[in-house]
């Protein structure tokens, strides 16, 4: 889980702020290498995470996958940049010797990229 820099408010919707993200939704396609999730804010009550409201601010879906960008308009001799986010996670994940991604481990690694890719701003609890 991810606790906040800053709290996330959602107006007249919600008069409390979120201070958590959580992971709470998560399908995996080792077949084209991508991996879908869903990340809700919310608050932790008594050591227990609660999802706030469904919006835009508070609900957030990712695709982590490998993919390919071509050269930008200002260089277009420059070579395709390979983006591979998917690769990467898994590699990260892996325990030595493991065959397969720890799920805690794989976790771990969901919740960094999502702090590395600045979707949200905070700390890993």
């Amino acid at each position: 889980m991810i606790q906040l820099t800053t709290p996330i408010s959602v107006g007249i919707l919600d008069s409390n702020a979120y201070t958590h993200v959580k992971i709470t939704k998560m399908t995996w396609d080792d077949e084209v290498k991508r991996i879908d999730l869903v990340a809700r804010a919310g608050r932790v009550v008594n050591s227990a995470f609660v999802p706030g409201i469904e919006t835009t601010a508070t609900y957030k879906q990712h695709q982590i996958a490998n993919y390919t960008m071509g050269p930008g308009p200002e260089h277009p001799e420059d070579p395709p940049t390979v983006v591979t986010d998917y690769d990467d996670l898994i590699e990260e994940s892996l325990t030595s010797g493991a065959d397969e991604p720890v799920y805690e481990e794989v976790a771990i690694a969901l919740y960094q990229w999502i702090l590395d890719k600045e979707f949200y701003s905070g700390t890993l609890v």
